[in-house]
């Protein structure tokens, strides 16, 4: 694992990387690197620490949002990578940022990191259990993902941290794109007169229905590229700042509930040929609903074919 990132440890010592081991996982470290974003070339480094690591090893990268990366830095490092040679199902990058990613302690009381540049640790960290009396209550407890030496310094990252976070971005995406898909099935079946499910209706009709839910339409907006920085540029600086805009209450939702929905880092990392074109189909099919200028707005799409194709794309996902 290496994790891109302002770390404070790293500042200190005017370093630019440093190894952290994982107590009883011999073939797990993270590489913690202090790499900002400064020129074309920046993620050359980062390319050639992933070329460091075993050849036969599956590596997950985790860009910070903050140290300027973006969407097509995803899509910029995976070419690199797999061109030098290491192959593509054995690489996924993500990116992060703002305490609201799984990868931070804060969201789920599992994850590695605190939200202020190092691994988590909080002497004095606020939990919420029930007492006797099944009220809940708040009490104050040590938290520290890692083990102390006999110097009461940082040692290895306990097991249990590392192989939870491991494990969800493992299987991110498919989680996302399937809990989208759900929350829309939710959203929709409640407001659409059971009948109609099997009929098709204009992208028009559908974008109403949807917009009832500004999160869920920002979340499906970001899921198909609406908002990715290429297509950003394209856009006037009205759009822009709509964009942005909307961009903002999906972050502060993600904040609030302690769940990421933005989907800026999916797209780059679908590497099989039919996970590509089945996204690509999802994209042509629904991209209209978001987008009332883009083509397709006369074609009809029904509930169970919106249903339908983002089943197929997440279950092509888990199996590739």
């Amino acid at each position: 694992m290496i994790i891109v990132w302002k770390w404070k440890d790293l500042e200190k010592a005017e370093k630019t990387e440093a190894i952290t081991y994982i107590k009883g996982l011999p073939d797990a470290l993270i590489v913690q690197m202090q790499w900002y974003k400064t020129t074309s070339t920046s993620l050359n480094g980062i390319a050639q620490k992933i070329q460091e690591q075993d050849k036969d090893a599956k590596v997950f990268v985790f860009l910070h949002r903050g140290n300027k990366y973006v969407d097509e830095d995803v899509i910029s490092l995976r070419k690199m990578v797999v061109q030098a040679g290491r192959p593509s199902h054995l690489f996924k990058c993500f990116l992060f940022a703002d305490g609201r990613d799984f990868i931070y302690y804060s969201t789920q009381s599992i994850g590695l990191l605190g939200n202020f540049g190092h691994y988590m640790h909080d002497p004095e960290y606020t939990i919420e259990e029930e007492d006797a009396n099944g009220v809940m209550v708040q009490k104050m407890q040590e938290v520290c993902v890692y083990e102390f030496n006999e110097l009461r310094q940082r040692n290895e990252i306990l097991p249990r941290y590392f192989n939870t976070v491991w494990n969800y971005y493992e299987f991110e995406f498919q989680k996302k794109i399937k809990e989208l898909r759900l929350d829309l099935l939710s959203h929709l079946a409640e407001i659409s007169p059971q009948h109609i499910n099997e009929n098709s209706q204009l992208a028009s009709s559908w974008r109403k229905k949807i917009e009832r839910n500004n999160i869920l339409f920002f979340r499906l907006r970001s899921f198909l590229g609406f908002y990715s920085n290429a297509n950003i540029k394209k856009k006037s600086e009205l759009e822009k700042k709509l964009c942005e805009q909307e961009l903002g209450e999906l972050k502060n939702h993600e904040r609030e509930k302690y769940i990421s929905y933005v989907f800026d880092d999916c797209d780059a990392n679908l590497t099989a040929v039919e996970a590509k074109e089945k996204f690509q189909l999802v994209c042509k099919s629904l991209y209209p609903i978001v987008d009332m200028k883009a083509k397709g707005q006369e074609s009809g799409i029904s509930l169970m074919e919106i249903n339908q194709l983002l089943y197929d794309l997440a279950s092509c996902i888990e199996n590739n």
